[in-house]
């Protein structure tokens, strides 16, 4: 099971935009399985492999459907928002947990968000 202790949204763009956070929400684009993570603790040899899986899609053009929308937040231009939760979004085994970034209500222009987690995993007991 996936728990969520942080996340943060980064803008590195000058427009600002607005995200999502949705559980267990099926996306309208093509997940890629990203490689870009690392323990925390890199004292521990051999490092540990998450079981769980990170995916992004790039430029989808429709909201997430099914699932639950749990809120919605602006990100200013040049600015990053920091969400601890603590553990107290618990994914279990063919769940999700998503951030949907959405494209600027008054501009054309692209912009560019980093999106970083922090989480552990425990068994699944049932």
């Amino acid at each position: 099971m996936l728990f969520v202790n942080v996340f943060t949204v980064g803008n590195v763009s000058e427009i600002p935009f607005s995200f999502q956070v949705w559980l267990n929400a099926a996306v309208t684009g093509t997940g890629k399985i990203t490689e870009m993570q690392s323990p925390a603790n890199t004292a521990i040899r051999p490092l540990p492999k998450p079981k769980v899986q990170f995916l992004y899609a790039e430029n989808v053009d429709a909201e997430p459907t099914g699932g639950t929308l749990i809120f919605g937040r602006r990100c200013p231009a040049e600015t990053t928002i920091v969400s601890e939760e603590n553990g107290k979004f618990i994914c279990a085994p063919g769940g999700n947990f998503l951030i949907n970034c959405l494209p600027p209500e008054t501009s054309n222009e692209k912009v560019l968000g980093r999106i970083a987690f922090g989480w552990w995993e425990e068994p699944c007991r049932w």
